[in-house]
């Protein structure tokens, strides 16, 4: 790729782990953006996908939020007083203040690999934060996440039985591990 989706300007905020700006873009590309979505990030870190997806076109809102204080503050950082209008919160992910069926689009890299601290719960956190994702995006509506945690995936889409498997991207090499990107469709039944 070159330099400049390498090394995008508007990250003046990084964070440890921050996603590549190709495969967020990838991620973005694989959600099949259209100028009416609101579009959610549930764990955004430094906000990468949620700015990537601004920049590929209109929209009707970006939501972002993060259980870290410094990670809203380093996508507030990289928004800056662009990509209006967007909303970035300090939340939980398995508990988000969105009411049902309010997103069109969830982009996400939720934690995994090395970002997961010892002791953490994966399985439980994913089948809690699919559950909750699940809630929020409207029928019909995708969701693109990224993840080298496969079995935490395929137990949190077991909870979340509307959500089903359009694609799957494998292999994809993120900062020395691989993963594979989900794309997901929420059915209505």
């Amino acid at each position: 790729t070159d330099r400049s989706m390498r090394h995008r300007e508007y990250k003046v905020a990084n964070l440890p782990g921050s996603l590549r700006p190709t495969i967020a873009a990838a991620a973005v590309l694989l959600s099949k953006p259209t100028h009416e979505d609101i579009v959610l990030d549930p764990s955004c870190g430094a906000g990468t996908l949620l700015v990537e997806r601004a920049l590929h076109g209109p929209h009707q809102m970006l939501y972002g939020g993060d259980i870290r204080e410094e990670a809203v503050s380093a996508v507030r950082s990289n928004f800056g007083n662009k990509h209006k209008p967007w909303e970035i919160r300090t939340w939980d992910a398995t508990r988000l203040p969105l009411d049902e069926g309010s997103v069109t689009r969830v982009i996400t890299n939720p934690p995994w690999g090395r970002q997961i601290s010892a002791g953490q719960e994966v399985t439980g956190y994913y089948k809690q934060s699919m559950m909750e994702i699940e809630r929020v995006l409207a029928p019909w509506g995708r969701a693109v996440i990224l993840t080298s945690e496969w079995r935490a995936m395929r137990a949190g889409l077991k909870g979340a039985s509307r959500l089903k498997v359009d694609e799957q991207i494998k292999d994809i090499s993120v900062l020395g591990r691989k993963a594979d990107l989900f794309s997901l469709i929420r059915t209505d039944t």
